[in-house]
């Protein structure tokens, strides 16, 4: 089974705010899904009130009933004004995560919506202009047409959540941590924020490989910066991070057993490579 070992807080901060980034645009997802399920539920109570008033001949009472089902298109309204400035700042922030294909596909969020709210305001007007008819047979038509913006309104809706959950599976794919975390970051990171707790030099580590190594605490969690021989001939070196490391398993590589500096680091520190490139 392969072995995956995370960065814990220094993930945050040099990958992006990977998952405090991820939390923000859940929310704004959630709270986007919320306005969408109520616009669409006020838009469907709109269109069923509108084919009630079908059943009614009486033309003061039917235009007295038509005007009263745009009533619901009100709350319609307000929900979809929220969606609209939620999918820009989700269009923003997926620009700002740099995930170009969620970049991509959320160019078509607001233009969905801004559609469905155009539609909304398109059936209130054809229901407001019914109630002003004087005959039924008018009226019935105009609340035809209205039903129809009313219906292309939810249809537009629909198109912009398909946009969003696509916005979403491209997210989930950018967020993969090892994607998009570098080594040399973590190394940079470390050695620019965290504590210095020990450092072991070439003079001490006697090693053929080993040049020297390094332990780091950062936020209650010990890191290990290790100079590593990259070629034969002893001339390059490069540091390598290593995470999750316990503190007993630095005690016994520094002090243990009369074994080799290299032979202790592959037995308690090299195992625990950072997951990252």
């Amino acid at each position: 089974m392969k072995r995956t070992i995370y960065l814990s807080t220094i993930i945050l901060t040099i990958a992006y705010n990977v998952i405090g980034q991820n939390s923000e645009l859940s929310n704004n997802y959630n709270q986007l899904f919320y306005h969408y399920e109520s616009a669409f539920t006020a838009i469907n109570r709109t269109i069923n009130a509108t084919k009630a008033c079908f059943n009614i001949s009486n033309s003061s009472r039917l235009r007295a009933q038509v005007l009263y089902s745009t009533s619901y298109s009100v709350d319609a309204k307000d929900h979809i004004d929220q969606i609209i400035y939620l999918s820009k700042i989700i269009h923003n922030d997926t620009k700002q995560a740099g995930c170009s294909g969620a970049y991509y596909n959320s160019k078509y969020l607001q233009s969905s919506f801004e559609s469905a709210l155009k539609d909304l305001q398109l059936g209130a007007l054809a229901l407001i202009s019914a109630s002003e008819l004087r005959n039924n047979r008018s009226i019935y038509q105009r609340m035809n047409d209205g039903i129809g913006f009313y219906q292309a309104s939810l249809d537009d809706l629909n198109e912009g959540i398909e946009n969003l959950n696509s916005t979403f599976d491209e997210l989930q794919k950018c967020f993969e941590v090892e994607k998009v975390v570098l080594c040399e970051d973590v190394i940079d990171f470390i050695r620019e924020n965290a504590n210095t707790e020990d450092v072991i030099l070439k003079s001490q580590l006697n090693s053929s490989w080993l040049s020297k190594v390094e332990l780091f605490d950062y936020e209650d969690k010990y890191y290990v910066i290790a100079e590593i021989k990259t070629d034969d001939y002893g001339l390059g070196f490069k540091s390598y991070v290593f995470c999750n490391i316990i503190y007993p398993n630095w005690v016994e590589f520094k002090y243990g057993s009369s074994i080799s500096y290299g032979e202790k680091f592959n037995e308690h520190i090299m195992d625990k490579k950072c997951n990252c490139k």
